[in-house]
């Protein structure tokens, strides 16, 4: 579906694909990439890179130990639940069955993503940052570990919409 795409896709109200079945639940991105293109999916990967950079900034401003924790812990849970989907539906990695967050079909999903959110805006924001804060740089590795995830995978849907199916196939081991 993603090579059937290419890098502009077929439109919006192209027929429901044929590849991938049941393509509105967890493999969304292959009927995304097929109407919408690489230009469709690559956008989605960047919509899920600018929520990794707000919870960065949030991670910035925590007050707590436990506050850096949570953030960045939401974080890997989101955009980290969003590269495993997207790899699985290209043949990366196997697929899981979990849901593309806020973007798959399913209303459980889209509350406990959206519920995740609302722990982020709960809480208030310091303005100075307290002197304990200083040893939380450790956690900069899980923000840096899925920015590069998201990277990798946009190049790899890169391969997949504009070299199509049979180039890969004889580059995979």
């Amino acid at each position: 579906a993603l090579a059937e795409g290419g890098l502009w896709g077929k439109g919006l109200a192209a027929a429901e694909t044929t590849h991938v079945p049941a393509s509105h639940t967890d493999s969304i991105i292959a009927a995304i990439g097929e109407r919408l293109g690489l230009l469709g999916s690559a956008g989605v990967l960047l919509l899920y890179g600018l929520l990794l950079a707000q919870m960065h900034r949030h991670y910035r401003s925590a007050a707590t130990q436990v506050e850096a924790l949570l953030v960045t812990g939401l974080a890997a849970l989101l955009v980290g639940q969003a590269l495993l989907i997207v790899a699985g539906a290209t043949g990366l990695v196997p697929l899981t069955g979990v849901t593309l967050p806020f973007v798959s079909y399913g209303g459980s999903s889209l509350l406990i993503s959206y519920l995740a959110l609302a722990i982020l805006d709960v809480r208030e924001p310091v303005r100075s940052r307290p002197a304990e804060a200083g040893d939380r740089r450790g956690h900069d590795v899980v923000y840096r570990g899925l920015a590069v995830g998201l990277v990798l995978l946009l190049v790899w849907l890169a391969a997949w919409h504009l070299a199509g199916t049979e180039i890969i196939r004889r580059l995979a081991p």
